[in-house]
């Protein structure tokens, strides 16, 4: 995850936004307001990211400083009246943060959650002095107690960096989990102290499902060249998720073992969706599906993924650009669960910084 300013960033004093439909107005139209909500995170907070928990519900969960060191994943559920207590799945040393790749806790069913967060490992096996894999926890009794931690990617457990997970609950209770996977990359060291390491082949974006039990599912490739800075995002349509992310448009006759973290390439996005199920087919992902036009290409990170959001069929996808050192948000509808996309359409009115 080569991303400038990757030390710790403390948030204090975070508000949560609660939108909501009052009475309409004097024209019949609905009208949308904002409401302030104190979190119940405290002073001081890493990362606080919302999660849908059914209903009117919304799951918020933290990264909280430890009491010597390292960080304590917590969590409290929004009832739309007021918060749960303050919950804790994990507090370890090795607790890895990030200011862009955050942890979260997903409800896969009633009473049971899935906690997923980053562990810094020291294994070696990559050339990297950044490594850190995932690990994954359950829970039954919403959140007393935690299962222990399984790790989600076996084919890829000898050092690099996972990241950028994105959750999701399955029909079938499990927990749907996609990531960006560095089992195709490896590094190369720096000759001198003031060298930079060099990242050859390509991270993937993998998927795969977890049973509450720890029971792991199979390992399956989303796309095979991905960019490996961004964050993905994930919304679930009435037949199946739908990923997006940040790609990395390469030649198809390109050798995936000549590939360089630093190429100029295409940074579009694209959309993934699982598709199959139903009358005795085999469930696939549908990969590739090129969601953005801007044509931006770029060498370095652009730090900013995309973002989804669906209501039964129609899917909205939100992301920014600096194609033509224009620094904007844009946004696209899809009216058939993330298959096509309509018209792309500024949202932002003034350079947009991310």
């Amino acid at each position: 995850m080569r991303t400038p300013g990757s030390g710790s960033t403390v948030v204090a004093g975070a508000l949560l936004i609660s939108l909501g439909l009052v009475a309409a107005c004097h024209d019949g139209t609905p009208r949308i307001v904002a409401e302030a909500i104190d979190p119940p995170t405290g002073d001081s907070v890493v990362g606080l990211q919302l999660g849908h928990a059914g209903g009117d519900g919304v799951l918020a969960s933290w990264l909280a400083p430890g009491a010597s060191r390292g960080y304590a994943l917590r969590f409290a559920q929004w009832t739309g009246l007021q918060w749960s207590e303050v919950r804790q799945v994990v507090q370890d040393d090795s607790v890895f943060m990030h200011p862009t790749d955050l942890p979260g806790v997903t409800r896969i069913d009633e009473g049971a959650l899935a906690a997923v967060w980053q562990r810094r490992v020291r294994n070696g096996g990559s050339g990297s002095s950044l490594e850190y894999e995932f690990r994954v926890q359950f829970s039954r009794d919403d959140g007393e107690s935690w299962s222990a931690p399984v790790i989600p990617h076996p084919g890829s457990s000898l050092g690099g960096e996972h990241e950028f997970h994105v959750a999701w609950p399955t029909p079938e209770g499990r927990l749907g989990l996609a990531w960006i996977d560095p089992r195709n990359q490896w590094v190369v060291a720096p000759e001198h102290s003031s060298s930079e390491a060099a990242y050859h082949g390509a991270m993937q974006l993998m998927a795969t499902e977890i049973a509450p039990d720890g029971t792991l599912g199979e390992e399956v490739v989303v796309d095979e060249v991905i960019c490996e800075c961004c964050p993905n995002a994930v919304t679930v349509t009435p037949t199946g998720p739908v990923l997006a992310s940040r790609d990395k448009r390469v030649p198809t006759e390109m050798q995936r073992d000549s590939l360089r973290y630093e190429m100029n390439v295409v940074r579009d996005v694209s959309v993934a969706r699982m598709e199959g199920g139903s009358g005795g087919q085999a469930q696939r992902w549908e990969s590739g599906i090129r969601a953005t036009d801007d044509n931006w290409a770029f060498n370095g990170c652009p730090n900013n993924g995309p973002s989804l959001a669906s209501l039964a069929g129609r899917v909205a996808l939100a992301w920014w650009t600096a194609e033509g050192d224009d620094p904007r948000v844009q946004l696209r509808w899809s009216e058939d669960e993330g298959r096509s996309f309509g018209p792309t359409t500024q949202v932002s009115t003034a350079p947009a910084a991310g």
